[in-house]
C-alpha cells in the first residue's frame, strides 16, 4: 500500500474496531432497537457504514476498469476545497444528514454477521488499495455523493470522520433504549 494513504488506513481500521469493541458489550436485542421509528438502531448504523464503504468501493473498481489507467485527474485545488467543506459540515455537531436511499441499510442483521461482512469488506478494500496504480493515489478516484470527486486519501480521511460520526449516534442511539 502507498505510503502516502497507509496511516489513514491504519487509522481507518482503529476506529471502526473500537465500535465493534464497543458494542461486544451489549445484548443483540439492545443493538437492534430504534429508538424512534425515524432513527436507526446502532446495528442499523453499523450497516450503513458498510453499505456506504462498499458503494464507494464499487464506484472507484468500476471507474479504474473503465478508464485509461494514464488519464488519472489528478486531486487539486477544488478537491481539496470540497474535501474541507465536507470534512466543515461533518464536525458540526448540530447538523444532520438524511443518507440517500441506496446507502441507507435494509436488512438488519445480527453484530457478528456485521463484524464478518465488515471484515470481508475491508479485506477487500486493502487489496484493492495494495494494487491500485500509483498515478491514481493521488488521482479524483472516489466520488462522494454530495461533495463530489476526491483522492482515495481524502475518501480514507472522511471514512474515519464518517465512523467517528456514527459511533456518536449509535452511542446516544444506546443510551436512548437501554432505559
Amino acid at each position: 500500500m502507498d505510503k502516502n494513504i497507509l496511516p489513514h488506513w491504519k487509522k481507518l481500521e482503529a476506529h471502526s474496531d473500537r465500535i465493534f469493541s464497543h458494542l461486544e458489550k451489549y445484548p443483540e436485542d439492545i443493538l437492534q432497537k430504534q429508538p424512534d421509528a425515524h432513527a436507526w438502531s446502532a446495528s442499523q448504523n453499523v450497516a450503513h457504514l458498510i453499505v456506504t464503504e462498499r458503494k464507494s468501493l464499487d464506484y472507484m473498481q468500476k471507474k479504474l476498469n473503465h478508464t485509461d489507467m494514464t488519464s488519472a485527474q489528478k486531486a487539486g485545488l477544488r478537491s481539496l476545497f470540497r474535501f474541507w467543506a465536507l470534512r466543515t459540515a461533518f464536525a458540526l455537531p448540530g447538523l444532520k444528514f438524511k443518507a440517500p436511499s441506496y446507502i441507507e441499510p435494509i436488512a438488519v442483521k445480527d453484530l457478528k454477521s456485521l463484524q464478518n461482512d465488515w471484515a470481508e469488506l475491508r479485506q477487500e478494500y486493502k487489496s484493492f488499495l495494495e494494487k491500485l496504480p500509483p498515478n491514481w493515489v493521488d488521482a479524483e478516484l472516489w466520488k462522494h455523493q454530495s461533495a463530489g470527486k476526491m483522492s482515495v486519501k481524502q475518501m480514507l480521511i472522511f471514512f474515519t470522520d464518517h465512523v467517528d460520526r456514527h459511533a456518536r449516534q449509535i452511542e446516544r442511539t444506546l443510551k436512548q433504549v437501554e432505559h
